[in-house]
């Protein structure tokens, strides 16, 4: 089994995405809607966020860049047509006069 993940960044007019995908069996349209829909709701009720049993990461990874970039989502995923799944973080750039520091 040749197993891939491959990680890519680029810069868009309206900031910064970073790709990644990998070749497994895919996600399906269903169950992306069903994280989306997840999503919006942690978005508006921090109870459904903290009692989260479920994409654990992929929630937690959402809401924190959607607090610091002050966006309503950030993480978005698609079934890859031939297999697999991309997942793709998408951040707005910070301009030369916003600080941009992580807690060490």
């Amino acid at each position: 089994n040749d197993y891939r993940i491959c990680i890519a960044i680029r810069q868009q007019d309206s900031g910064l995405c970073i790709s990644i995908q990998d070749n497994g069996c895919g996600i399906g349209q269903a169950q992306i809607q069903s994280l989306y829909d997840t999503f919006q709701r942690d978005s508006y009720n921090f109870r459904h966020f903290i009692q989260r049993k479920s994409h654990i990461g992929l929630r937690n990874v959402n809401a924190r860049l959607c607090i610091h970039f002050h966006t309503q989502q950030a993480v978005w995923l698609r079934a890859l047509p031939s297999g697999g799944t991309e997942v793709l973080l998408c951040i707005h750039t910070l301009s030369h006069t916003e600080e941009f520091s992580l807690p060490c």
